[in-house]
């Protein structure tokens, strides 16, 4: 769905969103993220008026009733004025639920060009940029990173700068210090205090908190920081050196934390990698001092439900093997990517049950250019359908594609363009015809509506400079030019589920007279999605447009031939002849898809998800064993004979609980372990698989050395006189019942 499509969650409640009264954080689900659009360069943000064409960021603060966005490292024209940052305003208090994004005025000299932040002596050159911005009182105070050093990939100062209201061209240094710890930094003001989150080593860091006296921002040495505890239990002491993490990872480089008041939480957003999985990542808490929740990923420019790369980022012209129309001229093979999240308080809205909407800036490397996304969040609890749009309309086509009937259905202006015919039989435009031949000028054009079944238009093109256009609204979304050659063609693909139920424009234009200035396209066709077979009557038996939405590929046989199956918007069906068509989705799908689908060890679905008696989780069956999910333990498998025992236990009513891992290699002997919430089990070929509740019997055999000295577990926990005793290969443990000790022999 695109930004204009005015649909909303239908959430199916009417409860607004409450905190759990125990105190403990609220166990939110990603319910659906959804690019609103792009902000920079575009019809309504001509940034290239004010001297840009591309720029990344967008960190904002409030400012006398204006938001402000501050950007890094502007592209330019010539690369006149290359890496320079700016500032720019808006007015708007909502982002619309159709139509144009905020309109962004910045800040300008007379000649209309964008004033950029200056420091004496200090480089905020490439890679040195603005992270933050804290009005306080007239002033406003900006953080900048500096030192970049791209051999260590290093940033070595932390600067910080003020101005009077938005005057950039009287910013001054307040000071620059060295840092390894607040290089980055996210500031949250809680009455004259200022709490400052800060990451170090660029994209290595944790998070770390400081805080200090508003009036004494800009001195350094007054900031006191965060040693350990949450809550009313932090606490904080002089000296960055003696900073420990608030949040523990390694993948931190920019980041955001914003407040909330009105649901009572914290928000923490950054992107991220290894250790933890891809991503804009998000955290919160109920504290400014945490405990802060475990991450979730809310954007993953991989994963179709989250429509990132082919849909507004571009995916390498070598690996997909054809245009995406995405990219900027010279850069197809170099990857689009996510980084930078800024979350947009003033943007935030809590919809109808329940449902939390989190507006926040978002940069791609390719296009360069800032983004304006939406990720609604909901407990588990709280049913939902994402929007889906272009149900019940006609299938989308061209009328006369390949032109044999001359330019019948199409727009016209300027010169006639030339019509011929393809090695493939199908007709082709071409820019280029004689007398005139590069100096050719004009435009031809077809709107077409995309219905819910349509992925993509396909075509080819060759030629030179000229293009071809997609328009939405009078906003380009989607451009390709020629090669400069006209053999081979080169294969477009433009993916356009993200635009299902809205009219979109089809261009082909040339305004260029010079050598190369002509373009040839042609073969036009939509391609989408048919559902058939046992996977349809499985998908009309589910209501499939409501609980998995639109097709997004059509049906495909699995790479070992065996099955076959189609992928939707929320989930996908999964079909073979000895196990019939199963659904699968959300997290249980992600956790197969991370296993390797049905060529994992779990093979294919042999039931549909469905929610566990307790109510608590939901599960899918396989050929080999089975994925279960509950919002605290995440989803994990089950697989094998380990599978067997905790089903012969009872399964997660029994003393077992949920699955807490996936099944794992034993690091003492050869044999496997799966956690869960109530112990272990241990399989080897020599034992087979037996359980170990938690308790003194299982902290011991956890203890070091001991199950290397041991074995395996040749039985269970059984009675014996005083207390319970395990045996195991090569000895055996017995706990005390009065006592709670555990005695090795």
């Amino acid at each position: 769905m695109g930004a204009g499509t005015a649909e909303r969650v239908d959430s199916g409640l009417d409860a607004s969103f409450s905190l759990p009264a125990d105190g403990s954080l609220p166990a939110l689900r990603k319910l659906y993220t959804q690019h609103l659009g792009q902000l920079t360069d575009t019809k309504v943000n001509p940034s290239l008026n004010v001297g840009i064409t591309g720029t990344d960021l967008g960190v904002t603060f409030e400012r006398d009733g204006k938001l402000v966005f501050i950007f890094g490292d502007s592209w330019t024209p010539g690369g006149a004025r290359q890496d320079q940052d700016s500032i720019a305003w808006t007015t708007a208090t909502s982002v619309p639920p159709a139509g144009p994004l905020p309109k962004l005025t910045w800040v300008t000299d007379a000649n209309g060009q964008f004033v950029a932040p200056r420091l004496s002596g200090i480089n905020l050159q490439g890679m040195n940029v603005p992270m933050e911005g804290v009005p306080v009182g007239s002033k406003t105070y900006v953080f900048f990173t500096t030192g970049w050093d791209p051999s260590t990939q290093k940033y070595s100062h932390s600067v910080l700068a003020e101005m009077d209201g938005l005057n950039v061209a009287g910013m001054r240094t307040t000071h620059i210090v060295p840092s390894s710890k607040f290089i980055n930094v996210s500031v949250v003001v809680e009455g004259t205090t200022a709490f400052i989150y800060g990451s170090g080593d660029y994209r290595k860091s944790p998070v770390y908190l400081a805080k200090v006296e508003l009036a004494r921002m800009g001195d350094r040495s007054a900031w006191m920081y965060y040693r350990g505890g949450s809550g009313t239990t932090a606490t904080f002491g002089p000296g960055e050196s003696s900073a420990v993490p608030i949040v523990q990872t390694s993948c931190v480089g920019e980041l955001s934390v914003r407040k909330w008041s009105k649901v009572g939480l914290y928000f923490m957003a950054y992107n991220c990698g290894a250790p933890e999985p891809r991503g804009i990542t998000l955290r919160w808490a109920r504290s400014v001092n945490g405990p802060w929740s475990a991450p979730l990923v809310i954007f993953d420019p991989g994963k179709d439900q989250d429509r990132g790369y082919e849909h507004f980022i571009h995916a390498r012209q070598s690996v997909v093997t054809y245009d995406d129309g995405l990219s900027e001229p010279g850069r197809e093979e170099e990857w689009g990517g996510e980084y930078g999240p800024y979350l947009i308080p003033r943007y935030f809205e809590e919809e109808p049950g329940g449902v939390l909407s989190l507006v926040y800036t978002m940069s791609s490397w390719n296009p360069y250019q800032v983004h304006l996304m939406r990720t609604r969040l909901g407990l588990p609890e709280t049913p939902y359908t994402p929007p889906s749009g272009g149900v019940g309309l006609p299938r989308t086509a061209l009328t006369n594609p390949d032109f044999t009937q001359g330019f019948t259905g199409w727009g016209r202006s300027g010169d006639a363009f030339g019509i011929f015919t393809g090695g493939d039989g199908r007709g082709r435009v071409t820019t280029f015809l004689q007398p005139k031949g590069d100096g050719l000028t004009g435009a031809i054009w077809q709107d077409f509506t995309v219905d819910a079944a349509t992925r993509e238009l396909g075509f080819f093109v060759h030629g030179g400079d000229a293009q071809v256009r997609l328009l939405r609204g009078g906003e380009v979304i989607r451009t390709t030019r020629g090669r400069r050659t006209n053999s081979p063609e080169l294969p477009v693909t433009w993916t356009l589920s993200s635009y299902r139920g809205e009219t979109l424009r089809l261009l082909v234009e040339d305004t260029l007279t010079g050598p190369w200035g002509f373009v040839g396209a042609g073969a036009f066709g939509f391609r989408g999605c048919e559902v058939k077979g046992d996977i349809k009557a499985k998908y009309d038996a589910v209501n499939g447009p409501v609980l998995l939405g639109t097709c997004l590929e059509g049906e495909i046989a699995t790479p070992d031939g065996v099955g076959r199956f189609n992928h939707f918007q929320r989930g996908s069906i999964y079909w073979t002849p000895a196990t019939g068509a199963h659904v699968v989705m959300g997290s249980i799908r992600e956790k197969w898809k991370e296993l390797g689908w049905e060529v994992s060890v779990l093979g294919y679905p042999t039931t549909d998800e469905f929610t566990t008696p307790d109510g608590r989780g939901r599960y899918n069956h396989f050929q080999q064993g089975s994925i279960y999910w509950t919002p605290e333990t995440g989803a994990h498998s089950v697989q094998g004979l380990i599978h067997g025992r905790w089903a012969a236990l009872g399964w997660e009513t029994g003393f077992l609980g949920y699955p807490v891992s996936d099944e794992e290699n034993t690091s003492f002997a050869p044999g496997k372990v799966s956690r869960f919430q109530g112990g272990h089990v241990y399989f080897s070929p020599a034992t087979g698989a037996k359980a170990l509740q938690a308790g003194p019997l299982l902290t011991r055999y956890l203890q070091a050395g001991v199950a290397q000295t041991l074995g395996f577990p040749r039985t269970e926990a059984y009675a014996v006189t005083g207390g319970r005793r395990v045996d195991f290969e090569r000895g055996s443990l017995v706990e005390n019942s009065s006592t709670g000790t555990v005695s090795q022999y």
